[in-house]
């Protein structure tokens, strides 16, 4: 990878539907000025996690992958400049979630379809203060469990819960968007 050591003020990468695997995304970890990180692909494990934890000026990553767990979210928790991850398609659990509350610079969230996130992950979600969007679209999060978290979420703007069990409900959403006085936008197709 030597064309990498000659893009040492790179800030942003999009790796979006290559074939990049672990190995390729370890050779990252020289470009030590990324801000912006897509690696939508679907192969991708944990340990791709761990190399990128080494970014420290990262404020985007995007990972879409179904092989990225608990343990990969754990690895980049320390990443404190993050402002927006999506970490869709995964084995990602409420646990994750606990792993993602320790990134305190996040406003943009979106962990849709991970299969295993729950109402209970949420409870972790509301120490994320300036979180603005969130988006748990075809997770197992569903209401009215979900409305009591997703209340406390103060400063949420916008919330994606398409697919999510109940959460089509007119009545639970108004109850819910009268509490949240910023909320401006629900996506709640069922």
């Amino acid at each position: 990878m030597d064309v990498l050591a000659s893009l040492p003020s790179l800030s942003s990468l999009s790796l979006f539907y290559t074939n990049i695997t672990d190995a390729g995304v370890h050779h990252l970890c020289t470009l030590t000025n990324l801000t912006s990180l897509n690696l939508d692909n679907r192969e991708l494990t944990d340990q791709s996690l761990l190399h990128i934890s080494t970014l420290t000026k990262l404020r985007h990553l995007d990972v879409f992958s179904a092989r990225v767990s608990d343990v990969g979210l754990c690895f980049i928790s320390s990443l404190s400049e993050l402002v927006s991850l999506e970490i869709c398609g995964g084995k990602i659990t409420d646990l994750g979630l606990e792993y993602i509350a320790r990134l305190p610079a996040l406003r943009r969230l979106n962990v849709s379809q991970n299969a295993r996130v729950t109402n209970k992950g949420l409870l972790y979600l509301v120490k994320l203060d300036d979180l603005e969007v969130l988006n748990v679209s075809h997770c197992q999060v569903c209401a009215p469990g979900a409305l009591g978290p997703l209340g406390k979420m103060r400063g949420l703007r916008v919330l994606a819960v398409n697919g999510c069990k109940g959460m089509n409900d007119k009545g639970a959403l108004m109850k819910l968007q009268a509490s949240l006085p910023f909320l401006r936008t629900v996506k709640a197709v069922c």
